[in-house]
């Protein structure tokens, strides 16, 4: 019996144990929460990695971006015009996505009004300049004054960066918030004609409403980031998120009012709110574009400018209408060794910029004294150059017999006809069967619009057509308006599959509709979509190819693209870079191999030698295929001693040079002998001209006839006696003769 209670006791003790090895609810609770801790640190890390992974790759955005505008104003005189804001890729519209990252006319200032917020059609807005200024329109010839009275406020237009035209990728022109990048300039900027470094008008402000810039409002262009909080931002179908109303930021969400934008320190608001200020803006203006730069190893100061050099009056410092323009008086003086101090021009051209009708500079270089050069005798006119001289008239006449000039011949003569015949007044209809208008008389060129209704083909529209009278006859010119005929067509909506993932090989699943609708009588088509029923698929993967760093002559680089899906709208993918910057193609790497010499075109020899240099290029790469090469051209074609190799002297043979430098009281000519000779042994010695008289034909001029006249008493005169006004001969110088002036003796001397 006690044996049997010890065993049963045992076998108790045994199943309480095994029970109690595994994990009560509180010890699993514990467990829990301890991964719930853990967990948690790890997603708020994670996240913070995230957020700053953001604004780096916004930064490096808005970095590239800046360096790019400034090499395409260096690179073209200019600044690319914005894009459309609400353009996009996928757009079924294919007017819309021609629009996408590509600028727009910055010389159209008639489409779009200022302070009207982005233009639904064209995708940009326009604002008022902070900053009056004027510039010259140098679009026509001559160049005029904008505005004409003086400074004036100037456009700046709001909208998307240009992507297509700075060469940069698709994903570049976007914040690390898969936000479009807001690209903001002043328009005369834009346009070559009428840039000019110091017509900036865009202002950058502090919380304090305080201008950072030098002078305020000189800023020629912005780059804004809307930041995390994305207000105001577009996303990549053009599609804006809202506004913050009290913000510090909320000055650059306003594309209705100013061209002024608030560049604060990140996180402050001046309503204490969440609304706190996230935005990153980046600028230039002119004090960021140096105006000299030193060259070589002498060190030269080398003027660095975009567009054209004024120098003088104020027209021309400021707005330049040439590539050089001086208003005023210039004077080249000799340095201290008295070398220099010399104008030099191969040829002389008009007035007119990028004019032909030029000549040599050697044609007005002759000596005056020796009967050469451009000059005219008294009383006559220069009306040409011909054979190396003045063509010189005593009077010019220009007209047309007729009254009617036609153009200007190549030798400058005027080109007369009669004036082409108008055209008569005439009925037109711009539909066929419609009514008709009548287009009145006009003479040769003019234009005349006839507008009429388009019934019956299409009630309630109106037709414009336009005429231009040529030569008698009225031509068709241009059409407006509505069509002839339109049939409506009621919504009909179309079920198809979800558009692909762009360039970056993603896909979605659903459907979307297409409803399409034409509307009378404007005859457009109009087209919606419904995406609600798409999703976005995660995966895809691209590798885009660039080329590698100069210097490197084989290989390229790769960077890999991968296809995700936005947070925010699942129907919306991004293509999102594996790397920020491209690295060696694995299969294909950058690196530096030689090439064979490249035979040049001969080098003409400097002036006053003859023959040529013969040049080769070879790319050479001095520190193996690791480091870059450089491009070489031997031999040097400015070396003396590779001059001395290839050229020769190219004296002029003798010739005989007659000149009228008789001396005065001589008339005729003298006949010189000019000999050019030069160091065959040495040919950059300059050739010796020596001039030898070969004849003198300079003969005596005749004397005219002389009277003689009373000069003075008869003191110191002398017989014999001569008559008072008779003839004598000049050229004599004997004492003064006695003669008689009215019965007194006077001295008279042959004058």
């Amino acid at each position: 019996m006690i044996m049997q209670a010890k065993a049963a006791y045992k076998e108790k003790a045994f199943v309480r144990r095994w029970r109690q090895s595994g994990f009560t609810l509180v010890e699993m609770a514990i467990v829990m929460v301890i991964f719930g801790i853990v967990f948690a640190v790890a997603a708020q890390l994670y996240e913070q990695r995230l957020r700053f992974l953001r604004a780096e790759n916004t930064k490096t955005a808005i970095s590239n971006a800046n360096q790019l505008l400034a090499e395409y104003v260096e690179n073209f005189g200019r600044y690319p015009c914005p894009a459309s804001l609400e353009a996009w890729p996928d757009s079924p519209v294919q007017a819309v996505r021609d629009l996408y990252g590509v600028e727009s006319d910055c010389t159209d200032t008639t489409t779009v009004a200022p302070a009207g917020g982005v233009d639904p059609t064209e995708g940009y807005a326009v604002v008022w300049g902070e900053r009056n200024v004027a510039y010259f329109d140098r679009t026509v010839n001559p160049p005029v004054r904008v505005p004409a009275a003086g400074e004036a406020p100037v456009r700046v237009r709001i909208g998307a960066l240009p992507f297509k035209n700075l060469n940069m990728e698709e994903s570049e022109a976007y914040d690390g918030y898969h936000q479009r990048l807001l690209y903001a300039v002043v328009e005369p900027l834009a346009v070559q004609k009428t840039f000019f470094a110091s017509a900036g008008a865009i202002d950058v402000e502090n919380e304090e409403d305080t201008s950072l810039l030098e002078p305020a409002a000189s800023a020629h262009f912005i780059i804004l980031s809307a930041g995390e909080n994305g207000a105001g931002a577009y996303d990549r179908r053009g599609a804006r998120r809202p506004c913050l109303a009290t913000s510090e930021e909320s000055e650059n969400c306003n594309f209705e009012a100013d061209a002024k934008f608030r560049f604060a320190e990140t996180g402050t608001s001046d309503h204490g709110d969440a609304a706190t200020y996230d935005d990153s803006i980046s600028y230039r203006f002119e004090g960021d574009m140096p105006m000299w730069e030193t060259s070589g190893p002498t060190g030269d100061a080398l003027l660095k400018t975009v567009g054209d050099i004024g120098i003088g009056s104020v027209a021309a410092a400021d707005h330049p209408a040439e590539d050089l323009q001086v208003d005023g008086t210039v004077i080249v003086r000799a340095d201290s060794n008295g070398d220099k101090g010399q104008i030099e021009a191969e040829t002389i051209c008009e007035f007119t910029s990028g004019s032909t009708n030029c000549f040599t500079s050697e044609v007005i270089a002759g000596d005056l004294s020796n009967g050469k050069g451009l000059v005219c005798p008294p009383g006559q006119f220069m009306t040409g150059i011909q054979n190396g001289g003045a063509v010189c008239t005593n009077e010019i006449k220009v007209m047309c017999p007729s009254g009617y000039v036609t153009g200007i011949d190549n030798n400058g003569e005027l080109i007369c006809g009669t004036p082409p015949p108008g055209c008569p007044s005439t009925s037109k209809s711009v539909c066929t069967g419609g009514p008709t208008g009548i287009l009145s008389a006009a003479s040769h060129g003019e234009l005349r619009t006839v507008t009429l209704p388009t019934d019956p083909g299409n009630p309630g529209g109106t037709r414009s057509l336009t005429f231009q009278c040529q030569n008698g006859t009225w031509a068709h010119y241009s059409t407006s308006g509505n069509s002839c005929s339109c049939t409506p067509q009621p919504p009909t909506p179309v079920q198809g599959p979800c558009e692909g993932g762009g360039g970056c090989n993603g896909t979605f699943d659903g459907y979307q509709i297409k409803t399409t609708s034409v509307e009378c009588p404007s005859g457009q088509t109009k087209t919606t979509w419904d995406v609600s029923n798409c999703s976005c698929n995660p995966g895809g993967t691209k590798t885009y190819y660039y080329d590698c760093p100069s210097g490197f002559n084989k290989g390229r680089k790769s960077r890999k693209v991968n296809w995700t899906c936005s947070a925010q709208y699942t129907t919306i993918g991004y293509c999102v870079p594996e790397t920020q910057s491209p690295i060696d193609d694995p299969n294909n790497p950058c690196r530096c191999e030689p090439e064979a010499p490249v035979s040049l075109t001969p080098v003409s020899c400097p002036l006053g030698l003859s023959g040529s240099i013969p040049q080769e290029r070879q790319f050479v790469c001095p520190n193996g295929p690791d480091q870059p090469g450089t491009t070489t051209i031997t031999p040097d074609a400015t070396d003396p001693a590779v001059i001395a190799a290839h050229c020769g002297c190219s004296a002029s043979p003798p010739y005989d040079d007659i000149r009228h430098d008789c001396p005065i009281g001589y008339s005729g000519t003298r006949t010189y002998t000019v000999t050019s000779t030069c160091d065959i042994s040495d040919p950059l010695n300059p050739v010796v001209v020596t001039e030898t008289l070969k004849s003198d034909d300079c003969v005596v001029d005749p004397l005219p006839p002389g009277t003689w006249t009373v000069v003075g008493g008869a003191s110191g005169a002398v017989s014999p006696q001569v008559s008072l006004g008779a003839p004598c001969t000049l050229g004599e110088t004997p004492p003064p003769r006695i003669c008689m002036d009215g019965g007194t003796p006077k001295g008279c001397a042959c004058q």
